[in-house]
């Protein structure tokens, strides 16, 4: 019996392996990639100001929200991107 249970242990300990390799193969694979055209973007505000967006994103990570008042996902969603601006996570 402890020999079964030794075994099941060494088969888990080897999945849990293979389980976090394959997790962070993942990860670094999917690093996010700015597109090549970011950095020369910049927006004009309601009032003239014109934001840049690769300076903006210098100190902490840059979130554009973009929303509509008829999209169901963008009122189930905003909640949600009030609180991370309300945190000053972005």
């Amino acid at each position: 019996m402890a020999s079964k249970i030794r075994r099941w242990l060494r088969e888990l300990a080897v999945w849990l392996l293979i389980g976090a390799a394959v997790s962070l193969a993942v990860d670094y694979f999917r690093q996010p990639a700015l597109p090549q055209n970011v950095s020369a973007t910049s927006l004009q505000t309601l009032d003239g100001r014109t934001l840049d967006l690769n300076a903006m994103s210098q100190q902490k990570p840059l979130l554009l929200y973009v929303w509509a008042t008829w999209c169901g996902v963008c009122r189930y969603t905003t909640p949600s991107v009030a609180s991370l601006a309300a945190d000053g996570v972005v």
